[in-house]
């Protein structure tokens, strides 16, 4: 498998004239609004929840790259991020993040699935470019089942 060493990725917002918008990703289209609270419609997630989102797939497609690297073969990958935002001087911020990927194994497949799940914590790229600024918790289970 070869690694390229650059990727770029693009996103073009677009506001909805209303309390949201949609962010174009070439392909796809993600839609986006402002939470209720804000007084906004509520309609579609919150920047905040997509970013979550955004980690949990990074976390579960960087355990995929070790899972085919190493020939594991869970039964199932939940990846769970909780992000904590808090109001101080200067408006909200992201205070921390809380990761935790939970792996499904059979008996067989149980160590190197413990071995991927500790890789894709250790090596998401996302979590590792925004550790700097935010502290993120994570953990992980393997379970058989």
């Amino acid at each position: 498998m070869r690694l390229h060493r650059t990727l770029v990725f693009e996103a073009r917002g677009k506001w909805d004239h209303e309390t949201g918008g949609v962010a174009n990703l070439g392909a796809y289209d993600v839609y986006f609004d402002t939470p209720r609270e804000f007084n906004g419609k509520g309609g579609s997630p919150c920047p905040d929840q997509l970013f979550l989102a955004s980690l949990s797939g990074c976390v579960i497609t960087t355990f995929n790259y070790f899972k085919k690297l190493h020939g594991a073969d869970p039964k199932d990958v939940e990846a769970y991020v909780s992000g904590r935002v808090e109001r101080g001087k200067e408006g909200y911020r992201l205070s921390s993040i809380y990761i935790k990927l939970t792996v499904v194994s059979s008996l067989e497949d149980l160590e190197v699935n413990k071995m991927c799940a500790k890789k894709a914590l250790q090596y998401c790229h996302l979590t590792k470019s925004i550790e700097p600024a935010i502290p993120i918790e994570t953990s992980f289970e393997v379970v058989v089942g």
